[in-house]
């Protein structure tokens, strides 16, 4: 026992030694941790998804009751560990994620729950949501204070997540139609 206290301490004390301060990347970075960027601390609503020549808008004045809060993330730190997490459709979700320069972003292993889903959203599944959210590479805030994800399909191809700030439902469906008349 005494051995296993003693080997524990030493491999403390090792990592702690190994540990190094990396630049400031686009706010303030400290050991690839992101403490306050644009897109931390934020709700963000999934409202459309670019695949190639295909667009996926989510019409959330479609969406049935209860399904409103389907596909969101959130950007975090929490205990010292940058976490992505969000509700899909209808499972709860999370994963580490890693910043690095120019706003890319690494996606560890995304966990989620295993609730049955009765009904999806039209124009996207949980497990194509989860192909995206796992595969994302950059990230970049638009003028209109939108989130753009860059991420890549199974097939190898580039799609575009655009996500907004969490707003109430009634913002959200004006948004929606505003959506619905640009070109």
């Amino acid at each position: 026992m005494k051995q296993q206290i003693v080997c524990t301490l030493a491999l403390c004390a090792a990592l702690a030694g190994c540990a190094k301060e990396t630049p400031a990347v686009k706010g303030v970075v400290k050991s690839a941790v992101v403490e306050d960027t644009l897109i931390t601390g934020i709700d963000w609503m999934l409202m459309e998804v670019r695949n190639g020549d295909v667009i996926t808008t989510l019409d959330r004045q479609k969406f049935a009751e209860g399904m409103e809060d389907f596909f969101r993330l959130r950007f975090d730190v929490v205990d010292g560990e940058n976490r992505l997490s969000g509700t899909a459709a209808p499972n709860r979700y999370s994963a580490p994620y890693t910043p690095g320069d120019d706003n890319t972003l690494t996606i560890g292993l995304v966990i989620s729950t295993k609730m049955a889903a009765f009904r999806e959203p039209e124009g996207l599944t949980e497990s194509e949501f989860f192909g995206y959210i796992s595969q994302i590479s950059r990230w970049n805030l638009l003028d209109e204070g939108r989130l753009e994800l860059t991420t890549t399909t199974k097939d190898g191809s580039v799609a575009t997540l655009i996500f907004s700030p969490h707003p109430t439902i009634e913002e959200t469906i004006e948004e929606t139609d505003q959506i619905k008349k640009a070109p």
